[in-house]
This record gives structure tokens, sequence and C-alpha cells, in this order.
């Protein structure tokens, strides 16, 4: 089977499935983590590991890890937890036209609640106008919210500057980083983030599982978002899930060790897209600055559009985010795509377990179409 939609998610590396198994079927391992007993002291503590990994492998250490259902549930513990901590002290908030609909979710709902929201326009390649983002930054600005990868166009935003200007400004910065591991080297020793949102299904883990970094160094307020018994933390009630925790931490693991090799491998599988897609493909986002894992395009005005989600279906791969509601994409909108030409887009996401005959194939299918 074809599948090119890694950006949506990844399949489940079966080293993790067989990390995370004895934590689903046997009796030793399946103690609820708040209970009394010495195989829920044992579970803790391979919990405790398991966020040690984890900050292993972002390069930094002793910040408090808030296991959440996706990165979806992150990113409101970030946002919206975070505005209603300090809203007493700032209310403006700042996000980017390109974000993921979640974090453009959450600052509509923060809107509604009377929080002033600047929501800025990107550069023509998607990349962040630094003197804009500069210039809109206020007194009573609490938050900037940026994704370090765009899950539909791939560019990779420049964190350096984005911590640059919100210390020097004295704002807290989010980054949505559900995208990043696996696919870029994340380096939280040399990013002044205060809240980094994760995910595991973007990385061979499981589904159902993510993560919300507050930093340590920095001591952070967020209010609760999510009503209930809290048994581990103040931030987020409920069991936590063992086995989803036990296959983010390898997944993590095994992404940071293998990084290099998955990189080449992908490097490999970019450049014959890049080399051998028609030259009638327009390409969306930057080419310098983007992880090598996305290739959105569109074809030609001439190829029928029932032909293009034929296309999407025989090599399972999709228009835009998985998690958009639309018809057009609220990103390539932000880069002033016409809706016509996004009915033809096609957003190609490569791992490194993708076969090369495969890619082979779906360029031969997108020259035939582009070629009718």
């Amino acid at each position: 089977m074809y599948y090119f939609d890694n950006m949506a998610a990844t399949p489940l590396d079966p080293r993790i499935l067989e990390r995370m198994t004895p934590y689903m079927l046997e009796y030793q391992h399946c103690a609820n983590h708040a209970a009394s007993h010495q195989a829920a002291t044992a579970i803790r503590l391979m919990i405790e590991s398991a966020k040690s990994d984890i900050l292993r492998s972002l390069n930094t250490e002793n910040d408090v890890v808030i296991f959440t259902s996706g990165a979806t549930e992150a990113i409101n513990l970030a946002i919206r937890g975070c505005a209603y901590a300090y809203r007493k002290q700032k209310s403006h908030i700042i996000t980017f036209a390109t974000e993921h609909s979640v974090t453009l979710d959450c600052v509509d709902i923060l809107r509604n609640e009377g929080f002033l929201i600047d929501v800025l326009p990107v550069c023509p390649d998607g990349s962040i106008d630094f003197d804009l983002l500069e210039s809109t930054i206020t007194p009573d600005t609490l938050m900037i919210s940026a994704a370090h990868v765009n899950n539909e166009i791939g560019i990779i935003h420049d964190l350096l500057e984005l911590s640059r200007l919100t210390r020097e400004y004295g704002v807290l910065l989010h980054i949505d980083a559900a995208q990043s591991i696996g696919k870029i080297n994340l380096d939280l020793s040399r990013v002044e983030a205060d809240l980094v949102s994760l995910s595991a299904h973007k990385a061979h883990g499981p589904k159902g599982i993510g993560a919300l970094l507050m930093r340590s160094k920095y001591q952070r307020r967020l209010q609760p978002i999510l009503m209930g018994p809290s048994t581990y933390n103040n931030y987020r009630p409920g069991t936590l899930p063992v086995p989803l925790i036990v296959g983010m931490a390898h997944a993590y693991t095994l992404a940071t060790e293998e990084l290099a090799q998955s990189l080449q491998q992908i490097d490999h599988l970019f450049d014959y897209f890049l080399h051998h897609l028609p030259t009638s493909c327009v390409w969306h986002g930057s080419l310098r600055a983007r992880v090598k894992n996305n290739i959105n395009i569109s074809l030609p005005d001439h190829v029928d559009v029932g032909a293009c989600q034929m296309l999407r279906d025989q090599f399972t791969l999709s228009s835009s985010s998985s998690c958009s509601q639309k018809q057009t994409s609220h990103v390539l909108d932000a880069l002033n795509v016409p809706v016509a030409q996004q009915k033809r887009c096609l957003r190609i996401g490569i791992s490194q377990h993708t076969p090369i005959d495969h890619c082979k194939d779906l360029v031969d299918a997108i020259s035939g179409l582009c070629l009718a």
C-alpha cells in the first residue's frame, strides 16, 4: 500500500509497540499510578523515567512534563491555561495566520472572552515577518504562540529570533513542536521558550498521547482547563495512559538517536521529488527553510480536480491538514493561493521508511496528469 500522509500521522514503529505491549497485557505492569501499593510505585518510577527520556531527547532537564491526549490538548492548555492564569496582568496574545487550526480556534475563544488577539499575516513563503511582529508587541502582550514546523507547508520558523524577541520584551513564548521530533533537531537548551507542546504520532509513536512542557527555570503559571480529580499533577486530571507514555518516550528516544540517519534518507527522497516532479507543478512554502518530509505542490490548471482526488486516494495523501473542516486550506489562503489552485493541491508527507519505488510511482502518476 502507498502511504504519503506522514505529516498527518506516521505508522507505529514495531519496536515501540514491543516496548508498550507489557504495559497493556501483563498484570505486574497494569497498575494505576495513583494506587498505594508497590506495583503502583514501580509505575510511577517508570513514568518519571519516561519523562526523563523525553526531556533528554530535547536536550533539556527538570522541566515539568504534563502528559495530555495529544498536541491538541497540549496547545489548549498552553494558550488558554496561560491566558486565564495571567489575565489580570496582561491580555494580548499574538499568533500567525498559518498556525495549526487548534491554535487559531483557541485564540478565537479567547477573543470572544475579551482578550486582545492579533493573528499576523506571514511573508509570501510562509515565514514570519519579524519586523511586523516586533511592531505588534505592546506592554500588554502576554504571549506569542508559533509552530516550529508548519504541518501543511513544512516551513521551519526561526526559534532563536522568536526567543530573542520574547525575552527582550518580557513576553511568554509557546512553541507548537508537534511536527518537530524526528524531522529536525529541537535543542531546547538554546530556545528560550516557556511552553512547548508535543505529540507522539508524528514520530512513529502511538496516537492519543502528547505532552506540554513547562520550562522549569521560568516557573510559569497555568490554570487547568479540564475539571476532575488530579492524581499526578495539578494541571491535568485523570489516570495516566501508561502504555502510551512508554511508547511516546521510546519514540522520542529512537527519533533522536536515529535522526542523522533518517535525515539522510529523507534528503534522498526529497531530492528525487525536487528534480523529477514536472516543472509545471507549483511548490508552496519556502524551499530553503522547510523540513524535507514535506512536499506541498499544486498541479497545473488543466488537470481535472476529480483526477487529483483519485490520486490522493490511490497514494494516501492529502490536500491540506487532516484537522481542517474547510474545503480550502487556511495556510494556503494565508499564502494567497487561489481556491481553484488549492483544489489541485497535494501535500506529500514522506518519512525515512517511505520506499523510493513508491516515490517514483507517485512522481510518474503526477507527471501523467500534468502531461495529459
